[in-house]
């Protein structure tokens, strides 16, 4: 009697020490899996971050780009009209040379 006494208190003990063991392992793996896992989300935001700003800046070169030929269109149809009106500055200021002269010979 006094054997299966023994026994059967050995046998609460040893489970409770398996008990014990497999929450302490359980415990252990999971803080292992929650820093891996941790890890990996922070990996998987950089990831991401790098990405977008790849595409964001595609984009902003892409928009500046536009802005430059927008601008470049501008300012040179500005130069074409000056240029245009002092081509006609130039052929009026000769046609008024031209006159002069002919009078003067007439």
């Amino acid at each position: 009697m006094e054997n299966d006494l023994h026994i059967k208190e050995n046998i609460k003990m040893i489970k409770k020490m398996v008990l014990e063991f497999l929450y302490l392992s359980m415990e252990i793996y999971m803080k292992v899996n929650i820093k891996m896992m941790k890890k990996m989300v922070k990996e998987s935001k950089f990831g991401m971050m790098d990405q977008y700003l790849k595409v964001n800046i595609k984009i902003v070169k892409k928009m500046v780009l536009e802005l430059l030929h927008l601008a470049m269109e501008i300012y040179l149809k500005v130069i074409i009209k000056m240029m245009n009106q002092m081509v006609d500055e130039f052929i009026n200021l000769l046609m008024e040379i031209y006159i002069k002269v002919n009078i003067k010979t007439a």
